[in-house]
């Protein structure tokens, strides 16, 4: 038996050489124990172990460490998406107004609002009994108080004339002729109205 001495060389009686517990041959090639594992029941070469020690130490370990922005940036895009799927959606915008109203013989429908960057204008909807027919007033800049010419249409029937809309004091004006299947109606009819909140 060889054993190896402190500074790595080796001695003994010319039997297996001993290097750090394992079994040498005249060759150098290292013997190692069985494990249970085949792999380690072959012979290996001494060098061929320290060179594969050197490359695992050499080998960079790399950890992926989180990015504090790229985390606050997601949190901010979820709690917007979050915010956009919780608010309530209205049909139309802040500033429209929808009223409506009945003088017992014609009932009316008025929606005012935005059109464009800078302009307004209300859609009027006329409704007695089947008919209902529709037209819009545009907003001048000096509001729906005066009298405005309008024409409201509808297969078979229509009304043409004036209409003035008082939103301050929720009145309507309407004259003109109502026509009905060919036959002409007079009208003049002022008619309160209602602000209804819509959805």
């Amino acid at each position: 038996m060889v054993e190896a001495e402190d500074d790595g060389a080796v001695s003994g009686d010319g039997g297996p050489a001993v290097l750090n517990g394992f079994d040498l041959d005249d060759e150098g090639t290292v013997f190692l124990p069985a494990f249970g594992v085949s792999e380690w029941n072959s012979p290996m070469r001494l060098d061929s172990v320290v060179a594969t020690r050197e490359n695992e130490s050499r080998t960079p370990s790399f950890r992926t460490q989180a990015n504090p922005r790229t985390f606050r940036t997601m949190k901010i895009c979820a709690i917007g998406l979050l915010a956009c799927l919780l608010l309530p959606v209205s049909s139309f915008a802040k500033d429209s107004v929808w009223v409506v109203g009945n003088s017992n013989k014609i009932a009316i429908s008025l929606f005012e609002h935005r059109t464009g960057a800078q302009g307004r204008a209300a859609d009027v909807t006329l409704i007695t009994g089947g008919w209902s027919m529709n037209g819009s007033v545009k907003d001048t800049g000096e509001g729906y108080t005066k009298p405005t010419p309008i024409t409201l249409k509808t297969n078979g029937g229509g009304f043409k004339g004036t209409i003035s809309i008082d939103f301050e004091n929720h009145k309507v004006m309407l004259k003109g002729t109502l026509t009905l299947s060919g036959e002409g109606f007079q009208l003049n009819e002022k008619i309160s109205f209602k602000e209804l909140q819509g959805i």
